[in-house]
């Protein structure tokens, strides 16, 4: 019998190894930001946010990055999606905004949206730091327009 056994408890560990190794996100396909905690798997970008709410037909946006010091550039593209009745989406505006010489860039503004439908933003940033970039993104919750 323990000839049985041992080769089980020793497959059972190397596979508990190898099962370590392998980085959460890919392991459980989670977000890459996680607004509370900085990701491992970014070098320059330590927090990304997205916000999106709507009341009487106006969406209220705002997005935040906040970079590893030594920043020496950031750029966002925020993009309002409306969800169509078939699950596609819809690109409704972008807005674009640059920050230099700053490790946090705030961004935030409204606009008119058309009632009965879901929407997202969607934050995307790129920073550079020590003379190498590096792109992020974030959605925010899907808010439905009544």
């Amino acid at each position: 019998m323990s000839k049985r056994v041992f080769p089980l408890i020793t497959s059972l560990a190397v596979g508990a190894m190898i099962f370590s190794i392998i980085p959460a996100q890919t392991a459980f396909g989670y977000d890459l930001i996680d607004s509370k905690n900085p990701s491992p798997y970014l070098e320059h970008i330590f927090n990304i946010t997205a916000d999106l709410s709507i009341s009487n037909g106006v969406a209220s946006l705002s997005g935040n990055v906040t970079a590893q010091s030594g920043t020496s550039s950031i750029k966002v593209d925020a993009t309002l999606y409306r969800i169509e009745k078939n699950g596609s989406k819809t690109a409704v505006k972008t807005w674009s905004n640059n920050n230099s010489g700053s490790n946090v860039l705030n961004w935030s503004s409204s606009y008119a949206v058309a009632k009965g439908y879901d929407y997202q933003l969607t934050f995307t940033s790129t920073v550079v730091r020590n003379g190498s970039s590096e792109t992020a993104s974030k959605n925010s919750n899907i808010v439905y327009a009544n």
